[in-house]
């Protein structure tokens, strides 16, 4: 039997963030739970492969996301079983195609507005102001809360009426996407 470290070197741990590791350790926690319970003892990539598949199967309340951060978990955790999870790999792709997600139903304009409205009665103008853009623009909650002054853009209008013409906001520009 030929066997590896019994932990996660320093060096590989330190080329995620600290919080995939966190998202890692709780995806793995129902499998390695899951094997311990049914005494399961993989020896190779393929077994571990058969038995995540099993353990898929056996929970059916399993999301697509969890899922795929469950692969991701394993792979970080057995580097060797990298590529080597070809029927996982293979379901997640088929899930995937077949996969219908679940979208939320946009708050109408009327009820932002009178949120909005409230907010700024409540003497909370700025969030009020918040909602509207986040509304008009369709932004994530993290990407309004993230808007920094030097973000914002005011662009000069050619008209003397009116006082801003345009407004571009940066979304994204100066931060990676992981």
């Amino acid at each position: 039997m030929s066997a590896g470290p019994r932990f996660l070197d320093v060096a590989q741990i330190s080329k995620v963030q600290t919080q995939t590791v966190e998202r890692y350790k709780k995806a793995l926690q129902p499998l390695v739970t899951w094997l311990s319970d049914n005494s399961y003892l993989p020896e190779n990539a393929e077994q571990m492969d058969d038995l995540i598949v099993e353990f898929k199967y056996e929970h059916p309340d399993c999301t697509r996301a969890q899922y795929e951060q469950l692969l991701a978990a394993v792979e970080f955790v057995f580097p060797r079983y990298k590529g080597k999870l070809g029927w996982n790999h293979s379901i997640s792709k088929g899930w995937a195609v077949s996969h219908i997600p679940k979208y939320a139903v946009p708050q109408e304009k009327g009820l932002t507005t009178l949120l909005a409205v409230h907010f700024a009665a409540m003497g909370y103008s700025r969030r009020g102001i918040d909602m509207m853009v986040q509304h008009q623009y369709g932004m994530r909650t993290s990407e309004m809360l993230g808007l920094r002054g030097s973000d914002i853009l005011l662009g000069i209008a050619d008209n003397v009426l009116h006082k801003i013409s345009t407004i571009i906001l940066k979304l994204g520009k100066d931060v990676g996407t992981k």
